[in-house]
């Protein structure tokens, strides 16, 4: 006889290597052997489908019963699964006998990324300016990551940005390499694979494409560090962290879905620029005379559009 077992959408078989029994226990007229040589006879997509012990000579007694364990399959991506599917097949792997659907559907939950490390500079190329962004100033955040588990080729990265930092600034797009003022990946990045997919600066998401295989087999496995350019801080003050989700890649029935994440990477505060530049000049200095006042600034920094000055006299 033959047990076909239907796994759910989101459940890998063979990962890394083909998937196989590893234990199994058959017991039938009260007596139990271990191991009762349970054994995968093909692997297909979803499916697979295992040989009982034996010749097929004698039908199983009633109330036998079993039990495997396989190995090499793989969570894929978090959320709630449907169950699994079981039937027992005769010897021609066609005609079923028993069967039960949908049996102990799981509910995945999202691994948690090993490591999260967020820098900034204005001059990324040079490793000692790192430090405090500072406010209404351009530059580049370097973020580098460790996964836990293992993300499947093509996976893609979304990075969620916290209030105050501004993507696509129209203000920061100073290399003529590069016309659009977009928020983009420099050509610094590990993998070397790595691509821009789409950013949105209402939401102020990031989200980049791996495009490689598993990342199990990257040349540093599991390790991703990326720069990403033309970002501006509106404000100084303290900054709410950084949410890095690395997900499974959409299809055409399924949107991303998730498979590790950080949703608390910290982010040093912002600071105010070098003390605002400024002349004061009174046209007219007899006292008691009307008279009007010329006021001079000069920024370091870039002032946001709806920005307000504020002059105490």
């Amino acid at each position: 006889s033959l047990i076909l077992l239907s796994v759910p959408s989101g459940i890998g078989l063979s990962l890394p290597r083909a998937t196989e029994v590893v234990e199994s226990t058959c017991c039938e007229l009260q007596q139990c052997t271990t191991p009762c040589n349970i054994t995968v006879r093909t692997i297909s997509d979803t499916t697979i489908i295992l040989a009982l012990p034996g010749k097929g000579a004698t039908n199983l007694a009633d109330n036998a019963n079993m039990s495997f364990t396989l190995t090499n399959m793989r969570n894929l991506w978090a959320g709630k699964k449907e169950g699994f599917d079981v039937s027992l097949l005769l010897s021609d792997g066609i005609s079923k006998v028993l069967e039960a659907k949908d049996v102990d559907g799981p509910e995945l939950l999202a691994g948690s990324l090993r490591s999260a490390l967020v820098a900034w500079s204005e001059t990324p190329t040079l490793q000692h300016t790192y430090g405090h962004p500072m406010a209404g100033h351009c530059g580049t955040y370097r973020v580098r990551l460790q996964v836990r588990g293992t993300l499947p080729a093509q996976a893609t990265l979304r990075l969620s940005f916290p209030p105050k930092v501004q993507l696509n600034d129209v203000t920061c797009g100073d290399d003529p390499g590069f016309p659009q003022p977009v928020t983009r990946l420099t050509l610094n990045r590990l993998p070397s694979d790595v691509l821009d997919l789409r950013v949105d600066a209402s939401t102020r998401q990031v989200t980049v494409q791996i495009d490689a295989p598993r990342s199990d087999v990257w040349a540093q496995p599991g390790v991703i560090e990326l720069y990403l350019t033309n970002i501006r801080h509106t404000s100084s003050g303290l900054l709410q962290p950084l949410v890095v989700e690395a997900l499974f890649p959409s299809d055409l029935s399924q949107p991303e879905r998730l498979v590790e994440h950080n949703q608390f990477v910290p982010l040093l505060p912002v600071v105010p620029p070098s003390p605002l530049a400024a002349t004061v000049t009174p046209q007219i200095l007899s006292s008691g005379s009307r008279t009007t006042v010329s006021v001079t600034l000069r920024l370091s920094g870039r002032l946001p559009r709806d920005g307000v000055v504020q002059l105490e006299l």
